[in-house]
C-alpha cells in the first residue's frame, strides 16, 4: 500500500473511532510516604506527599469523600463544588460529591481550613501541612470501569505535624472526555481517498 493510502486510511480510522489515551492523570514529584497506623481513615497506602498533578484538559473528574479525623474543619474546594468534612468515616466506596469537566487553567483541587489561613494547593505545603496523593487503580476495592483513580489525603498540621494525613481523605475518578464524532462528509472523503489510493496501488502492482 502506498504512503498516501496508508496515511489516509489511518487518519480515517483514527478520526472515526478515536485514539486511546494512555495517561489521563500523573502524580509529579513529592516525597514517598506510607500512610501510618495512626491514620484513622486508611492505612498502608504508598503516597506522594506534597506532589503536584498533571491532568488532561477536558477530562471528567468525579470526587468522593472517604473520611476525616480532625479537630479542624477542612473544606475540599473544586471548580464543581465544595465539601466541608464532618469528622466521619464513610469508607470506600465513599460519598459521591460532585463531577465536572476539568479545565487545566485551574488546580484540580485545593483546601481551606479553620486551622490555617489561605488555601493549600497540591505541591504548596510545608513540613506541617500538605496534601499527599496515591494511585488507586491496582488496589481499589470497588470495580468502577476503565478509569484512572487518585486518592488524596490532607494533613492540616493539627496537634503538631503528625504526618498521618487523615484530616480529609477522598479520591477522584478521571474519565476521558467523549470522543467527538467526525462529520459524515469529512469521514466519507477520507475513506474515499484511502480507497482510491489503494486501488491505484493495486493497479500499478498488477501492471
Amino acid at each position: 500500500m502506498n504512503k498516501f493510502a496508508l496515511t489516509s486510511l489511518a487518519a480515517c480510522l483514527g478520526l472515526s473511532i478515536g485514539v486511546a489515551n494512555a495517561e489521563l492523570v500523573t502524580i509529579n514529584g513529592g516525597t514517598q510516604i506510607t500512610t501510618p497506623q495512626s491514620n484513622d481513615v486508611i492505612v498502608g497506602y504508598d503516597m506522594w506527599d506534597n506532589a503536584t498533578l498533571t491532568i488532561e484538559d477536558g477530562a471528567i473528574l468525579t470526587f468522593y469523600f472517604v473520611g476525616s479525623e480532625s479537630g479542624y474543619t477542612n473544606t475540599l474546594n473544586t471548580a464543581f463544588g465544595t465539601h466541608a468534612e464532618n469528622n466521619t468515616i464513610p469508607g470506600f466506596p465513599g460519598e459521591l460529591l460532585f463531577s465536572g469537566t476539568y479545565d487545566d487553567t485551574n488546580p484540580a483541587l485545593w483546601f481551606t481550613s479553620s486551622g490555617f489561613a489561605g488555601q493549600l494547593v497540591p505541591g504548596g505545603g510545608d513540613a506541617g501541612k500538605s496534601i499527599a496523593f496515591a494511585y488507586l487503580n491496582e488496589s481499589f476495592e470497588v470495580s468502577i470501569g476503565p478509569t484512572e483513580i487518585v486518592l488524596f489525603a490532607l494533613d492540616d498540621a493539627g496537634a503538631g505535624p503528625d504526618d498521618n494525613h487523615d484530616d480529609y481523605v477522598g479520591y477522584f475518578v478521571v474519565s476521558a472526555a467523549p470522543v467527538e464524532e467526525v462529520p459524515l462528509p469529512g469521514a466519507v472523503w477520507l475513506f474515499g481517498s484511502a480507497l482510491l489510493g489503494f486501488v491505484t496501488w493495486s493497479r500499478r502492482r498488477a501492471a
